[in-house]
C-alpha cells in the first residue's frame, strides 16, 4: 500500500496552540491588582502554608494560601524573589505577563467640590 502525502498537511505546516489560559478567578484577580499598586508576597517563617501580602488600601497585611501563590508562579504571572540574605524570607513580585492580564490598580474616584 503506498502513503501520498496530502498538499497543506505536513509534520512542519502544523502549528501547535497551547490551550487557552483558564480565566482568573477573583482571589487571584484581587491579589494580582494589589501586586500591580507595587505590593510583594512574602513567605511567613512560622506557617509554611501561608504566604501575606501587604494591603495598602486597607492598612494590613492578608494572609494567601501558599497553593495560590504556587499556582500564580506557575502560570508566569509572578516570580519569586530570592533574598540573598540567608535570614531573611523571599518574596514574590508581579510579572510582565501578569501586569498584562488587566487594568492597573483602581483610581480614587474624583472629588467634586
Amino acid at each position: 500500500m503506498m502513503h501520498m502525502a496530502v498538499p497543506g498537511r505536513s509534520a512542519e505546516t502544523r502549528v501547535s496552540e497551547s490551550p487557552p489560559a483558564p480565566p482568573l478567578t477573583q482571589q487571584q484577580r484581587r491579589i494580582l491588582r494589589l501586586l500591580q499598586s507595587g505590593d510583594l508576597i512574602w513567605e511567613l517563617a512560622d506557617d509554611p502554608g501561608h504566604c501575606t501580602v501587604y494591603n495598602e488600601k486597607r492598612g494590613r497585611p492578608q494572609r494567601l494560601r501558599t497553593a495560590t501563590v504556587t499556582v500564580l508562579e506557575q502560570r508566569g504571572w509572578i516570580r519569586r524573589c530570592p533574598n540573598p540574605q540567608a535570614d531573611r524570607l523571599d518574596s514574590w513580585e508581579l510579572t510582565p505577563q501578569g501586569q498584562a492580564l488587566g487594568p492597573g490598580p483602581n483610581p480614587l474616584p474624583a472629588r467634586t467640590a
